[in-house]
């Protein structure tokens, strides 16, 4: 580790390209936004998952589809039933000031398109339990879609792991059903969207000018098409630029010249950086974000008593930051050389037992003082009463 790398020069709290500080205001209502979008979607799942007793009053599907469309008001009671039947279908959820919720199934006797064009944010839950944001091709006008998005990418596993879809899909399966390639979610985003909006938040693709000051497509190939005369690419090939202070974090340090300088502040890519190898331990604090901050010839012990102990052994330790509080250093664990390891974790075995001996003891010498104290007070006052009764 280079003196470059002391505590002092990674305690700021400040992001090194976006002023953060400046942000405090808006990440707080992002967080209101995100928290009311959360209840919202986890009550119209919870509706979704609920327990229910349904017998088809048709024997053909198609009819019991119809008879259900014109006598069922609730759309989430018309999708448990499509989906108990075992027919390919998606509940969309428009959200915006209220929420609206419109079906789609997928039969061979539906002969109309489904066009669906609302204003808000849009998501669908399938059949099959797949939770997909749509807002980008069903919505004419939308915000906070960074919110939503972050939002449904945690729930998808949730969802589509829920007993409720588990037993949609074997039924499925137990009845020969193939989904239809919409269910697919690369063909869904499979066109190039028309506007400049739309491409931003788009999961499949990207160009250039969209990515952020501290990002990099690459390979910048293939060539998927063009917008405006400028070439898209996918966007798993968009890679996050780091400064020094952020790899030294991830376990890593510069190898290469810089790549790119915004700001003032030195970037790299991943294939600038490599693994840091720390030899031996300093007579210091040593900074522990990642496992490559371990020397080499060392281990590390994260135990609360882990200073006590190698204290009342007298080896050689260093204590570990893990991180800063208001500015000053968190320790947690320290690093020993694993020579002192076997008589280290003996001792500190021993030692975290007769802790809790005497903490007990400590602990039941406290509670036979103080019942102690209350039997004095209670002799006292039967005193007094019968002094003065």
């Amino acid at each position: 580790m280079v003196s470059s790398d002391s505590w002092c020069s990674v305690s700021s709290e400040k992001d090194e390209i976006f002023d953060q500080e400046k942000q405090t205001k808006i990440r707080i209502s992002q967080n209101k936004i995100r928290v009311g979008l959360f209840v919202r979607l986890l009550r119209i799942f919870k509706a979704i998952v609920a327990r229910f007793d349904y017998k088809p009053i048709e024997t053909n599907k198609f009819l019991e589809y119809k008879r259900l469309c014109a006598s069922e008001p609730d759309k989430i009671t018309i999708f448990k039933k499509l989906v108990f039947m075992g027919i390919p279908c998606r509940l969309y959820l428009i959200i915006n000031d209220d929420t609206e919720f419109v079906v789609e199934a997928f039969m061979a006797e539906i002969i109309e398109n489904f066009r669906l064009s609302k204003t808000g944010l849009i998501c669908y839950i399938g059949v099959d339990g797949s939770f997909v944001n749509t807002t980008i091709l069903n919505s004419t006008k939308f915000k906070h879609f960074g919110i939503f998005d972050t939002l449904i990418s945690g729930m998808k596993e949730v969802i589509r792991e829920h007993r409720f879809f588990l037993e949609a899909r074997h039924r499925l399966s137990k009845m020969g059903v193939v989904l239809p390639a919409e269910f697919d979610e690369s063909f869904l985003f499979s066109k190039v969207p028309k506007s400049l909006r739309n491409l931003k938040y788009h999961p499949l693709y990207t160009i250039e000018s969209n990515i952020r000051k501290n990002q990099i497509i690459f390979p910048k190939r293939p060539i998927l098409g063009y917008f405006k005369g400028e070439p898209i690419f996918y966007k798993k090939n968009v890679q996050i630029l780091r400064s020094e202070r952020e790899w030294f974090r991830l376990g890593k340090r510069a190898s290469r010249p810089i790549y790119k300088m915004v700001n003032g502040v030195k970037l790299y890519r991943k294939y600038d950086v490599e693994d840091i190898v720390i030899e031996d331990l300093e007579g210091k604090p040593m900074l522990y974000y990642h496992n490559n901050h371990i020397p080499r010839n060392c281990i590390y012990s994260k135990n609360d008593f882990s200073v006590c102990v190698a204290k009342l052994l007298d080896i050689r330790f260093s204590e570990c930051i893990v991180g800063f509080k208001y500015k000053m250093p968190v320790y947690q664990g320290i690093f020993l050389y694993k020579k002192d390891a076997s008589l280290f974790f003996n001792t500190l075995e021993q030692y975290k037992f007769n802790k809790m001996i005497v903490d007990t003891v400590e602990k039941g010498d406290r509670i036979y003082r103080l019942w102690d104290d209350v039997i004095k007070r209670v002799k006292k006052f039967k005193k007094l009463k019968n002094l003065f009764a």
